[in-house]
């Protein structure tokens, strides 16, 4: 069974990482959470929905994000924005 974890807190920094080797973007954001607890996050290698998203307008905004199965896993699955 895949344990996928969840996230939510408020977008602190939106930052914009190097593209992958096939020219694709990655964005990297850091999300405060309740407890104060600041966490990092990455976007997937070449995810075709990364492109559907304003990453750039998620500062200051709360998300709730879950990442991977995988230990430590901080690769974004999915994300969900509130106010857009």
């Amino acid at each position: 069974m895949l344990n996928y974890r969840n996230f939510h807190g408020r977008v602190i920094r939106v930052s914009r990482l190097q593209n992958s080797v096939n020219g694709n973007p990655r964005w990297s954001l850091s999300l405060l959470l309740g407890d104060g607890a600041l966490h990092r996050f990455v976007t997937p290698i070449d995810a075709g929905w990364v492109y559907g998203k304003s990453w750039q307008w998620y500062e200051g905004l709360t998300a709730f994000v879950t990442v991977g199965p995988r230990k430590n896993s901080r690769t974004i699955e999915s994300i969900k924005v509130g106010g857009i």
